[in-house]
This record gives structure tokens, C-alpha cells and sequence, in this order.
């Protein structure tokens, strides 16, 4: 049982530290018998580079440092304490892990789209706007890239609704490898803002405030106050 808690917890936090794809398998090896053993050759046939979507190199491994301390905060409160943790992170994080099962990749970006708004949406708004300037002037570094993750977050509430209602959608378009890297796209979107959700929880900073300072920023055009209380990890 503490095995299986840890190795949730551990899921968890690399998925918030790093957009992926798939399953995370963990591999261990437990020798029972009567006789020491002399030894072990080889690895198994699906233990082999390129067989995961989560592969490490040197860099990745510095941003998984630098992003797995926060990750593996509020991981380890979901584990352990639910409850504890805020109804809009938990209810992102939740969706996030939930679209690693899901077998038709549409839904997997419904779960990211749900999870936004957990995050970035209030009562009576105009989500599809709303949300994604909410989003681009939180996790944007610059002009340029808020606009662009303005653009995609706009652009995918309406894949949305084409999915909802049954028009053609990029998320049921024939290449496979297209559909993964648009989905990755708003995957990772979403991971930066939760771990700037994440960050402002340990703060006690509650939905609300965040909201009201993102907000502020949009009707002034200063970023002094944002970039002054809010900050992240990733």
C-alpha cells in the first residue's frame, strides 16, 4: 500500500513537471530464492531508448529539478490530504491525470480545456475569452508569446466547440502525429499555469487573489504587481 501511495505520488509530479504522453511505467527488480545470484545480463525487451515518451537527457533533467519540488508538494497533499489541497488546483490536476487514460485523444484535450477553466475562469464569464487572456497574461514571458498563447487557447475553445458539435476539428484530423503535437501544445500550457496555482497556494494565496491580480494587470497594462506576487517553478 505505501508502494502504490508513493508511486502515485511520484506519477503525479512528473506529470507536472513535464508535458508527456502515455503510461509512466516504473521498473524494479525483487530477487526471491533459496540461492545468492551470480548475476544479470541484459535489460528487458521494452527497457530501451526511445520506448518511453518521458525520456531524460541533461537538460530535461535540470528543469525536472528545478520544477519537481513544488510538483511533489502538492502531490504529496493529493495522496494524502485531498481535501487540503484547493478545489480549482485539485480539480486541474485531477483532469490532468485523468487524460492519460483516456483511449480517444479528443478527450484528452477536453480534460485540459475542463482544467483551464478550473484554474482561470469565473461565475458569468466569457470563458472562451476570458480564459485565454487570463492565461496568456499569466504564463507569458513577453508580448510576442501572449499573444501566441492567447491565439492557441482561443483557438483551441473552439476546436471545442467544433468537437461539441460535431464538426471537423483538428483533434479528429487523420495524422496521428499532428493530433499528439497540437495536444502536447495545450498540455503544457495548462502544466504552467497550474504550477503558478500551485506556487500561489503555498503562499495562501486563494483563487480569488490570483484572479484579481492577473485581472488588474489586464485593465492597467502593468505587470508590476503580477510579477511581484505571483511566480513558478517551471
Amino acid at each position: 500500500m505505501l508502494l502504490s501511495s508513493q508511486v502515485r505520488q511520484a506519477s503525479t509530479a512528473l506529470r507536472l513537471s513535464r508535458p508527456g504522453s502515455g503510461f509512466i511505467r516504473f521498473h524494479n527488480y525483487e530477487y526471491v530464492g533459496f540461492f545468492p545470484e551470480t548475476g544479470t545480463y541484459g535489460f528487458p525487451a521494452d527497457i530501451s531508448w526511445h520506448r518511453f515518451s518521458y525520456a531524460i537527457d541533461g537538460s530535461v533533467a535540470a528543469e525536472l529539478q528545478k520544477r519537481w519540488p513544488d510538483s511533489l508538494i502538492v502531490a504529496g497533499r493529493l495522496e494524502r490530504t485531498p481535501p487540503d489541497v484547493q478545489t480549482h488546483i485539485r480539480l486541474a490536476i485531477e483532469r490532468l491525470n485523468s487524460s492519460f487514460d483516456k483511449k480517444v485523444q479528443a478527450d484528452q484535450f477536453l480534460d485540459y480545456m475542463i482544467a483551464l477553466e478550473a484554474l482561470c475562469s469565473r461565475k458569468n464569464d466569457a470563458v472562451s475569452y476570458r480564459v485565454a487572456l487570463r492565461v496568456s497574461t499569466l504564463i507569458a514571458k513577453d508580448a510576442t508569446e501572449r499573444q501566441a498563447v492567447f491565439d492557441l487557447i482561443s483557438e483551441a475553445y473552439k476546436e471545442r466547440s467544433n468537437l461539441a458539435h460535431g464538426r471537423p476539428s483538428k483533434l479528429t484530423d487523420p495524422n496521428a502525429e499532428f493530433v499528439r503535437t497540437y495536444i502536447l501544445r495545450i498540455e503544457e500550457v495548462l502544466i504552467k499555469t497550474i504550477h503558478y496555482f500551485i506556487r500561489a497556494e503555498i503562499n495562501t494565496k486563494k483563487k480569488e487573489e490570483v484572479l484579481k491580480i492577473v485581472d488588474t494587470a489586464i485593465a492597467t497594462q502593468d505587470r508590476t504587481m503580477l510579477e511581484n506576487s505571483l511566480t513558478s517553478n517551471y
